[in-house]
């Protein structure tokens, strides 16, 4: 902003009465407090007052000097929005002087802490219960029982409601809780000594400046092939290999993930296909699972992919498709060689195409999408020791191509004598 001109108050004034001056005006009474004065000291305070809203307009225009709801638009621009705050939930053990009958805990309960320093006095909420034979009720006294523990909920998001044990000097220890409405039938409630969710505070206008910028530096990497396999490479250990191509709308991008050769499959770790248009919290329970299965960590994968790439990628990830691959030659080994072991050594390089062996240097694993060319066989057969002479049956000469979204995988490996 240091190239833009803004004019306070007594420069406005100062410069209005020149001008009025300069234009030849025949006021002559320019005393403070006459009408003069008072009228040109209101245009200037209203025109100082226009400046200002000009220099804010242009600081919010500006992701390094926007705050508040601006740089939230600045932030929905390059796809992203700022983290909320969010609810501690915690436990707490409520005990009972009567253990006779069975005693419903209603939701909305209140409790309260003793008072903390700088925060005072914090409320919790009983909130439903997760097994669906309570729902509409945080909890339940069986007949016989004097203690349970339930969850409840604080009453207003965000980090004050953390560790509540240690502000008292007690960490991991218990803490006596006040009734403060509802709860009826219990006696006594205190804290379990350890947060089970802690609340979070909203993002703070840098924090959400910081992923604006950082995103911006990422979008162009996004574009390439390349990039989008690193970035699958990267988001997981466990992706050893990838492949991306254009899907079927201009703006689709399929991600082929791939573990080490040999061991390929993620299917089961991908779960299900996730593209950003889902709702991904929407899917899952809070356990993490949906119908039972583990929450795939394909999600986590495509979440750190979007977070690179363009703003118009849609994102697609699958696991590889194998493709059995056999091939059948024929060798003739050269005098003073042992024809068994040469033809084991054959099939062990051959092998190594298809499953990693870091003992054969000289062969590398076909990537997903790589076809098996002609002449790699031949330069495999070429290079082996004890080969004299040798007669590829197959594949063909044309070689194996694989779609892109498959890997050639191990068949039948064949040698034959010539």
């Amino acid at each position: 902003m240091a190239d833009v001109k803004i004019k306070n108050f007594d420069e406005i004034l100062t410069e209005f009465d020149a001008k009025l001056v300069e234009y030849g005006s025949q006021i002559t009474n320019r005393q403070s407090g006459g009408a003069y004065d008072l009228i040109i000291r209101i245009f200037s305070l209203m025109l100082s007052d226009a400046y200002q809203v000009i220099l804010d307009a242009l600081d919010q225009g500006f992701v390094s000097s926007a705050t508040g709801d601006f740089l939230d638009l600045h932030a929905t621009a390059v796809g992203l929005t700022r983290d909320p705050s969010t609810k501690a939930k915690k436990e707490f053990i409520l005990k009972r002087d009567s253990t006779t009958g069975v005693l419903l805990i209603n939701i909305g309960d209140v409790t309260k802490t003793p008072i903390l320093p700088n925060r005072g006095q914090l409320r919790w909420l009983t909130i439903e219960n997760e097994d669906p034979a309570l729902a509409g009720f945080a909890g339940q006294f069986d007949d016989g029982i004097g203690e349970i523990t339930i969850f409840f909920e604080a009453d207003d998001p965000g980090s004050q409601y953390n560790n509540m044990e240690e502000l008292l000097g007690r960490p991991g220890e218990e803490i006596e809780m006040e009734i403060e409405s509802g709860l009826s039938g219990v006696d006594e409630i205190t804290s379990t000594g350890q947060d089970s969710f802690a609340g979070t505070d909203a993002e703070t206008d840098e924090e959400l400046r910081e992923r604006i910028i950082g995103r911006w530096a990422e979008l162009a990497r996004g574009a390439t092939r390349l990039a989008y396999i690193n970035f699958a490479k990267d988001a997981d250990p466990r992706v050893a290999d990838a492949n991306a191509f254009k899907g079927t709308a201009a703006t689709d991008v399929r991600i082929i993930l791939s573990g080490e050769a040999g061991n390929r499959d993620l299917s089961a770790l991908i779960g299900i296909k996730v593209f950003p248009l889902d709702n991904f919290d929407s899917l899952y329970t809070d356990d993490g699972l949906i119908t039972g299965d583990e929450r795939p960590f394909g999600i986590a994968i495509h979440e750190y992919i979007r977070d690179r790439a363009p703003l118009t990628d849609f994102i697609f990830l699958e696991s590889v498709v194998e493709v059995p691959t056999d091939i059948d030659v024929d060798i003739l080994v050269a005098d003073g060689f042992d024809e068994d072991d040469t033809k084991d050594l054959l099939e062990t390089r051959e092998t190594a195409l298809f499953i990693l062996d870091t003992t054969i240097k000289d062969v590398d694993p076909l990537e997903v999408g790589e076809k098996l060319r002609f002449s790699e066989i031949t330069r495999i057969l070429n290079d082996t020791p004890g080969i004299e002479d040798f007669t590829v049956n197959d594949p063909s000469q044309a070689g194996v191509t694989p779609d892109p979204n498959e890997a050639l995988s191990l068949g039948t490996i064949t040698v034959g004598d010539l």
